[in-house]
């Protein structure tokens, strides 16, 4: 979990690659930001909860950079 409110959790690279491949548009990535979102796991389970179709994508995508 973050240690304060300017610590960068989130990992732009994972937005940029699930938007990049037309996996997921600019809406379902901001409707996953919301307030109890606050770390990388939570982020991946917001995504896996509102687009179950696009779970084999997803996974790839935070293995892919470490999550």
């Amino acid at each position: 979990m973050p240690d304060n409110c300017t610590s960068k959790w989130f990992k732009p690279a994972i937005f940029f690659e699930l938007y990049n491949t037309n996996n997921l548009t600019k809406a379902h990535i901001y409707k996953c930001l919301i307030s109890d979102v606050t770390y990388v796991a939570k982020l991946k389970q917001k995504m896996l909860s509102l687009y179950p179709s696009k779970k084999t994508t997803v996974e790839e995508v935070f293995i892919k950079y470490n999550f």
